[in-house]
């Protein structure tokens, strides 16, 4: 979190003959773009010519954070917080970093002092939740994730998913849009290289698997950045994607797989866009609801009579096979992901008028710690449902 208060101009100059001002503004531009070592080099610069300038220890903090010098990264932050004890982006982001530590009780301490200075401090207030959770104060983390989503009904952290967790609030239906458009804006830079990721290969084998013949039309249902579309590319003549992330889609159109995207809920598209498939894929999209009759019914209204479904799911099996709860690994968990069992898929199926053609079990996804269990479903509409 980079902050700009009000400072007055800094008219030394360097042995170079640039103003510290100059130098300043050259690091936020390096820090705007990443280059974390040389921005850190320009703001170290700074503080040794300006040692007053509060807010360039906290970019100072900031660049080194990214650098992995988190010790560091927690001096300069303090340095910015000894020279202004109000400075709530430096509490935020020496509390952060110290949670990265491992030093959770003094995490902790910044994030109540942010609050107490600044009640509405939505981002604060989440991670205080959060801390004592991993704490162990269950009652002061519900109070204090209750007061967030009055703060940001959008729930862009996923405070109702943490809840649940925890056995303090009942499991939402779905995980939020606010929480959703979040995580993916965040992870687009990153998603096609993501090692061991096995859904799309899966979901695009099995459709090409049981078509006859390539389809006329195919719907890649929450296509992210594309990679399930470039898979299924020849086996249609018209291939469409619908997204909610604006930078996922914007990876998407640059691999100009798709005849058209759509930016939206995936719900509404599939019940108003009057659009009928003779197939619908879906890749690790549909493990972010819960309860899947709703979606499944919309999946049904948007495909042709006899036209196919396949779509990937974490497993719940082990635990039970006729329900679903969220997704056994608390990192997927909070990070808005729900798990099914193979007996609730098959009901839900046929309670949203899909005829069930095959529930397989399979490895959603691996690292080198853990495989991650999931199941492959195909469905069809047919013929008078």
């Amino acid at each position: 979190m980079t902050a700009h208060p009000k400072r007055e101009p800094l008219g030394q100059n360097t042995e170079h003959g640039l103003s510290v001002e100059t130098v300043r503004l050259l690091g936020l531009s390096l820090l705007q773009k990443g280059d974390w070592d040389r921005a850190a080099a320009q703001f170290r610069l700074v503080v040794a010519l300006a040692p007053e300038d509060t807010a360039t220890y906290n970019n100072l903090g900031i660049a080194l954070r990214n650098l992995g010098k988190r010790e560091a990264a927690v001096r300069a932050f303090e340095a910015a917080i000894e020279r202004r004890p109000d400075y709530l982006s430096a509490r935020y982001n020496l509390g952060t970093t110290l949670g990265e530590l491992g030093r959770l009780k003094q995490a902790l301490d910044q994030f109540a002092a942010i609050v107490r200075l600044t009640p509405e401090h939505v981002d604060a207030r989440f991670a205080l939740g959060e801390i004592l959770i991993d704490t162990g104060d269950q009652a002061s983390a519900a109070r204090h994730l209750g007061i967030y989503l009055s703060l940001d009904p959008t729930d862009r952290f996923g405070a109702a998913m943490r809840l649940a967790r925890i056995g303090l609030a009942p499991l939402p239906p779905r995980a939020s849009v606010g929480q959703i458009e979040r995580l993916y804006a965040k992870k687009a830079a990153t998603w096609d290289d993501m090692p061991g990721y096995l859904a799309c290969d899966q979901v695009g084998d099995r459709l090409q698997q049981i078509m006859a013949k390539p389809s006329a039309s195919i719907l890649d249902l929450g296509c992210g950045t594309g990679l399930l579309g470039m898979r299924l590319r020849d086996q249609t003549d018209q291939l469409d994607g619908i997204d909610m992330s604006p930078a996922m889609l914007a990876r998407a159109a640059a691999k100009r797989c798709y005849d058209t995207l759509f930016e939206g809920d995936l719900l509404e598209f599939l019940l108003h866009s009057g659009a009928r498939y003779q197939a619908i894929a879906s890749a690790g999209t549909l493990i972010h609801f819960g309860d899947l009759l709703p979606v499944l019914k919309a999946v049904r209204n948007a495909l042709a009579e006899d036209a196919l479904f396949v779509c990937s799911l974490y497993s719940y099996d082990p635990i039970a096979q006729g329900g679903f709860g969220l997704a056994h690994h608390p990192s997927l968990a909070d990070a808005g992901c729900f798990a099914h069992g193979s007996e609730y898929v098959k009901i839900a199926a046929e309670r949203a008028g899909l005829r069930l053609l095959s529930c397989l079990p399979v490895t959603h996804e691996e690292n080198a710690e853990e495989k991650i269990p999931g199941l492959l479903v195909t469905a069809e509409r047919h013929l008078g449902s």
